[in-house]
């Protein structure tokens, strides 16, 4: 039983290690790598939104 689990062991952490050898990316070549996007001359400034108002309840008086 126990060289049964061994072996299972080693099977299972030959898979993963072969599928983690699988999964390398290579790096892109220079002509194919996308270029930076350009950033604005000036950044825009985020404008606020107004805090809308609250419309009395009637018969609150």
């Amino acid at each position: 039983m126990i060289k049964m689990c061994r072996y299972a062991l080693i099977t299972a952490l030959a898979i993963f290690l072969a599928g983690c050898v699988g999964q390398r990316q290579e790096p892109a070549p220079v002509g194919e790598a996308q270029p930076k996007p350009e950033q604005p001359a000036q950044p825009t400034v985020p404008t606020v939104p107004g805090i809308p108002a609250v419309p009395a309840a009637a018969g609150s008086d």
